[in-house]
Protein backbone atom coordinates (compact mmCIF):
# COMPACT_ATOMS: atom_id res chain seq x y z
CA UNK A 1 0.00 0.00 0.00
CA UNK A 2 1.69 3.73 -0.97
CA UNK A 3 0.78 6.11 0.98
CA UNK A 4 0.99 8.68 -0.99
CA UNK A 5 3.68 11.83 -0.69
CA UNK A 6 1.78 13.15 2.81
CA UNK A 7 0.57 11.66 5.78
CA UNK A 8 -2.93 12.06 7.25
CA UNK A 9 -2.69 13.66 10.23
CA UNK A 10 -5.67 10.97 11.52
CA UNK A 11 -3.25 8.51 11.55
CA UNK A 12 -1.53 9.17 14.90
CA UNK A 13 0.83 6.52 14.73
CA UNK A 14 1.96 3.18 12.94
CA UNK A 15 -0.68 1.23 14.39
CA UNK A 16 -3.04 3.68 12.57
CA UNK A 17 -1.27 2.83 9.59
CA UNK A 18 -1.13 -0.85 9.93
CA UNK A 19 -4.77 -0.93 11.38
CA UNK A 20 -5.76 0.99 7.38
CA UNK A 21 -3.75 -0.93 5.15
CA UNK A 22 -5.29 -4.53 7.28
CA UNK A 23 -8.27 -3.14 6.39
CA UNK A 24 -7.57 -2.64 2.70
CA UNK A 25 -6.63 -6.51 2.11
CA UNK A 26 -9.16 -8.37 -0.50
CA UNK A 27 -11.11 -11.29 1.97
CA UNK A 28 -10.17 -13.68 -0.96
CA UNK A 29 -6.28 -13.25 0.37
CA UNK A 30 -4.74 -14.62 2.81
CA UNK A 31 -1.72 -15.46 4.29
CA UNK A 32 -0.26 -12.37 2.61
CA UNK A 33 2.54 -9.84 3.14
CA UNK A 34 1.74 -6.38 4.39
CA UNK A 35 3.29 -3.17 3.10
CA UNK A 36 3.56 0.38 3.84
CA UNK A 37 5.34 2.23 1.21
CA UNK A 38 6.11 5.74 2.29
CA UNK A 39 7.80 8.34 0.72
CA UNK A 40 11.41 8.85 2.16
CA UNK A 41 12.36 11.74 -0.04
CA UNK A 42 13.87 13.16 -3.11
CA UNK A 43 17.11 14.85 -4.31
CA UNK A 44 18.78 14.32 -1.44
CA UNK A 45 16.19 15.82 1.13
CA UNK A 46 14.56 13.84 3.24
CA UNK A 47 10.04 14.16 3.94
CA UNK A 48 10.19 15.30 6.94
CA UNK A 49 11.13 18.46 4.91
CA UNK A 50 7.86 19.07 3.51
CA UNK A 51 5.63 16.86 5.50
CA UNK A 52 5.60 17.62 9.58
CA UNK A 53 3.74 14.27 10.34
CA UNK A 54 5.73 12.48 12.97
CA UNK A 55 5.85 9.58 11.20
CA UNK A 56 7.29 11.45 8.41
CA UNK A 57 10.73 10.16 7.55
CA UNK A 58 13.83 12.38 8.73
CA UNK A 59 16.75 10.14 7.69
CA UNK A 60 18.44 6.80 8.27
CA UNK A 61 17.75 6.57 11.99
CA UNK A 62 13.85 7.36 12.16
CA UNK A 63 13.38 5.16 9.10
CA UNK A 64 15.65 2.69 11.05
CA UNK A 65 13.00 3.49 13.78
CA UNK A 66 9.94 2.48 11.63
CA UNK A 67 10.89 -0.46 9.86
CA UNK A 68 11.64 -2.07 13.35
CA UNK A 69 7.98 -0.84 14.69
CA UNK A 70 6.20 -2.23 11.57
CA UNK A 71 8.24 -5.01 11.65
CA UNK A 72 6.52 -6.17 15.47
CA UNK A 73 3.22 -4.90 13.68
CA UNK A 74 3.31 -7.38 10.86
CA UNK A 75 3.64 -4.66 7.79
CA UNK A 76 6.96 -4.29 6.04
CA UNK A 77 7.81 -0.47 5.90
CA UNK A 78 9.32 -0.04 2.18
CA UNK A 79 10.78 3.41 1.77
CA UNK A 80 10.08 5.48 -1.90
CA UNK A 81 12.50 7.89 -3.30
CA UNK A 82 11.29 9.95 -6.37
CA UNK A 83 14.29 9.99 -8.82
CA UNK A 84 15.55 13.42 -10.02
CA UNK A 85 18.94 12.62 -11.71
CA UNK A 86 19.31 16.69 -11.72
CA UNK A 87 23.49 17.21 -11.65
CA UNK A 88 23.73 19.56 -8.35
CA UNK A 89 21.75 17.07 -6.31
CA UNK A 90 22.95 13.89 -8.00
CA UNK A 91 25.51 13.09 -5.18
CA UNK A 92 22.73 13.26 -2.19
CA UNK A 93 20.15 11.67 -3.81
CA UNK A 94 22.38 8.44 -4.44
CA UNK A 95 23.24 8.41 -0.97
CA UNK A 96 20.04 9.10 0.34
CA UNK A 97 19.06 5.23 -1.78
CA UNK A 98 21.74 3.81 -0.74
CA UNK A 99 21.05 5.16 2.89
CA UNK A 100 16.95 3.59 2.26
CA UNK A 101 18.40 0.36 0.82
CA UNK A 102 20.64 -0.30 3.89
CA UNK A 103 18.19 0.39 6.36
CA UNK A 104 14.99 -1.08 4.73
CA UNK A 105 16.57 -3.82 2.84
CA UNK A 106 14.63 -2.50 -0.12
CA UNK A 107 14.01 0.72 -1.62
CA UNK A 108 11.25 1.75 -4.90
CA UNK A 109 12.79 4.03 -7.51
CA UNK A 110 9.79 5.96 -8.61
CA UNK A 111 10.28 7.41 -11.96
CA UNK A 112 8.15 9.95 -13.41
CA UNK A 113 8.33 11.74 -16.73
CA UNK A 114 7.95 15.45 -16.55
CA UNK A 115 10.80 18.29 -15.44
CA UNK A 116 8.87 18.52 -12.52
CA UNK A 117 10.39 14.74 -11.94
CA UNK A 118 13.38 13.73 -13.68
CA UNK A 119 16.29 16.33 -14.36
CA UNK A 120 18.08 13.04 -15.88
CA UNK A 121 19.37 12.54 -18.95
CA UNK A 122 17.08 10.24 -20.85
CA UNK A 123 19.53 8.05 -22.35
CA UNK A 124 21.10 4.58 -21.69
CA UNK A 125 24.47 6.25 -20.76
CA UNK A 126 23.17 7.82 -17.69
CA UNK A 127 21.16 5.37 -16.72
CA UNK A 128 23.75 2.57 -16.73
CA UNK A 129 25.90 5.91 -14.62
CA UNK A 130 23.54 6.00 -12.38
CA UNK A 131 23.62 3.01 -11.33
CA UNK A 132 27.52 2.59 -11.62
CA UNK A 133 27.39 5.81 -8.48
CA UNK A 134 24.50 3.46 -6.77
CA UNK A 135 26.46 0.09 -6.45
CA UNK A 136 23.34 -1.43 -4.41
CA UNK A 137 22.70 -4.99 -5.16
CA UNK A 138 19.22 -5.14 -7.92
CA UNK A 139 17.66 -7.76 -5.29
CA UNK A 140 16.94 -4.35 -2.95
CA UNK A 141 15.68 -2.09 -5.53
CA UNK A 142 12.37 -2.11 -7.32
CA UNK A 143 11.31 -0.20 -10.04
CA UNK A 144 7.96 2.04 -10.25
CA UNK A 145 7.23 3.70 -13.54
CA UNK A 146 4.05 4.71 -15.67
CA UNK A 147 3.31 2.14 -18.50
CA UNK A 148 2.67 4.49 -21.23
CA UNK A 149 4.30 5.33 -24.32
CA UNK A 150 4.62 8.68 -23.57
CA UNK A 151 6.39 8.59 -20.19
CA UNK A 152 8.70 6.12 -21.72
CA UNK A 153 9.49 8.64 -24.42
CA UNK A 154 10.05 11.27 -21.90
CA UNK A 155 12.59 9.00 -20.59
CA UNK A 156 14.33 7.78 -23.22
CA UNK A 157 12.18 5.13 -24.91
CA UNK A 158 11.90 1.24 -24.78
CA UNK A 159 16.05 0.90 -24.60
CA UNK A 160 16.10 3.25 -21.44
CA UNK A 161 13.17 1.76 -19.98
CA UNK A 162 14.96 -1.83 -20.54
CA UNK A 163 18.36 -0.22 -18.84
CA UNK A 164 16.51 0.84 -15.92
CA UNK A 165 14.87 -3.01 -15.41
CA UNK A 166 18.24 -4.51 -15.53
CA UNK A 167 18.73 -3.02 -11.90
CA UNK A 168 16.19 -4.22 -10.04
CA UNK A 169 14.68 -7.07 -8.87
CA UNK A 170 10.74 -6.22 -9.31
CA UNK A 171 9.18 -3.61 -10.80
CA UNK A 172 5.69 -1.96 -10.51
CA UNK A 173 3.54 0.18 -13.25
CA UNK A 174 1.01 2.79 -11.98
CA UNK A 175 -2.13 0.93 -13.73
CA UNK A 176 -4.80 3.77 -12.91
CA UNK A 177 -7.47 2.49 -15.64
CA UNK A 178 -10.42 4.35 -12.99
CA UNK A 179 -8.67 7.21 -14.45
CA UNK A 180 -7.35 6.26 -18.14
CA UNK A 181 -8.57 3.38 -20.35
CA UNK A 182 -5.32 3.22 -21.55
CA UNK A 183 -3.55 2.23 -17.89
CA UNK A 184 -5.88 -1.09 -17.55
CA UNK A 185 -3.61 -3.46 -16.44
CA UNK A 186 -3.81 -5.86 -19.03
CA UNK A 187 -3.68 -3.27 -21.49
CA UNK A 188 -0.29 -1.73 -19.83
CA UNK A 189 1.19 -4.86 -18.89
CA UNK A 190 1.49 -5.59 -22.30
CA UNK A 191 3.15 -2.14 -23.40
CA UNK A 192 5.92 -3.59 -20.47
CA UNK A 193 6.57 -6.52 -22.23
CA UNK A 194 7.27 -4.88 -25.31
CA UNK A 195 9.74 -3.05 -23.44
CA UNK A 196 11.51 -5.97 -22.82
CA UNK A 197 10.92 -6.68 -19.03
CA UNK A 198 12.75 -9.35 -17.35
CA UNK A 199 10.94 -12.64 -17.39
CA UNK A 200 8.46 -13.71 -14.38
CA UNK A 201 5.68 -12.01 -12.20
CA UNK A 202 7.61 -9.65 -10.11
CA UNK A 203 8.49 -7.59 -12.98
CA UNK A 204 4.51 -7.01 -13.99
CA UNK A 205 3.27 -5.95 -9.91
CA UNK A 206 0.03 -3.48 -11.23
CA UNK A 207 -0.31 -0.40 -8.65
CA UNK A 208 -4.09 0.42 -8.86
CA UNK A 209 -6.52 2.91 -7.37
CA UNK A 210 -8.34 1.80 -4.14
CA UNK A 211 -11.56 1.32 -6.25
CA UNK A 212 -10.40 -1.01 -7.93
CA UNK A 213 -8.86 -3.58 -5.60
CA UNK A 214 -11.95 -5.81 -6.17
CA UNK A 215 -11.43 -6.02 -9.63
CA UNK A 216 -7.89 -7.39 -10.16
CA UNK A 217 -6.96 -8.80 -6.71
CA UNK A 218 -8.02 -11.99 -8.03
CA UNK A 219 -6.90 -11.71 -11.75
CA UNK A 220 -3.61 -13.96 -13.12
CA UNK A 221 -2.03 -10.15 -13.32
CA UNK A 222 -1.70 -10.36 -9.56
CA UNK A 223 0.02 -12.76 -9.51
CA UNK A 224 3.42 -11.26 -8.50
CA UNK A 225 2.03 -9.29 -6.07
CA UNK A 226 -0.12 -6.00 -5.82
CA UNK A 227 0.14 -2.39 -4.96
CA UNK A 228 -2.51 0.33 -4.37
CA UNK A 229 -2.34 4.09 -4.46
CA UNK A 230 -2.90 4.94 -2.14
CA UNK A 231 -3.99 4.65 1.42
CA UNK A 232 -6.62 7.37 1.40
CA UNK A 233 -8.10 7.29 -1.75
CA UNK A 234 -8.40 7.16 -5.43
Amino acid sequence: MWNGSAIDARYHDLADIAQAVQALVPASWSDVGLEWLVKAGEGGDWQSRWDTHPLAVSGPARLGELVAEGYQLGVRVVPYVVVRGREDWLGAELAQVEACARVAERVVLNLEPGASYFNGTPSVGWVESFFFGLGLDPAKLELCAIPRSMAAAYLGGPAVMQSWLAHASRASWECYDAAAADLSPDRALQLVDQWGAPPGPQYRIPVVQRSRIGAWCDSPLAGGGMEVWHLDGD
